[in-house]
């Protein structure tokens, strides 16, 4: 894999419709990063949330923490810098009672190369799979730029996309 400012990273948040509970959505957000993970993409994960005053966030900058990460990340950085008689003295829960981050609900993070039809494979893939929820939209973004998409685009939303694609083209990526 080439180094980090090579890639792009799409994130897609799935629209939670009517009647959707945490696991039916969870299911759901699997079974399209399981589709999406056959694309030549360079990585397909779940962020993990974040403890927010009014439920789950998501990280707000730098890369999205994902379940595998998780450990060493929190390796990292509980042994940066500390004097070792601090890390003795730390009160740590016993396993049982520590909790594991939990993923965002509908919500995957694809990192491919800056290359158009990579971005295009992603945008297909999660249409098709959209064409089986036809009540259901889902939101891409690229840096804060977003995009809704249904399973079945009208017109006005082909534009729309098409638009978007070409301001994330390669040489904007």
């Amino acid at each position: 894999m080439g180094d980090r400012s090579s890639r792009v990273e799409v994130l897609i948040e799935l629209d939670v419709g009517p009647g959707d509970h945490d696991d039916e959505l969870d299911r759901r957000t699997e079974q399209l990063g399981r589709r999406l993970r056959e694309l030549d993409v360079e990585d397909v994960r779940r962020p993990l949330a974040q403890p927010a005053a009014d439920g789950l966030a998501m990280p707000e900058s730098g890369p999205a923490a994902t379940p595998e990460s998780a450990p060493a990340a929190e390796a990292e950085t509980s042994s940066a810098g500390e004097p070792e008689a601090d890390l003795a003295d730390a009160q740590v829960a016993p396993p049982e009672a520590q909790v594991a981050p939990e993923a965002v609900p509908g919500v995957l993070v694809v990192q491919l190369a800056p290359v158009l039809p990579a971005l295009h494979d992603v945008i297909h893939t999660v249409r098709v799979w959209l064409s089986n929820y036809p009540d259901r939209a889902a939101t891409l973004a690229i840096d804060g730029d977003r995009i809704e998409v249904t399973g079945t685009p009208v017109e006005d939303e082909r534009e729309l996309v098409r638009s978007w694609t070409e301001r994330h083209s390669p040489g904007e990526l």
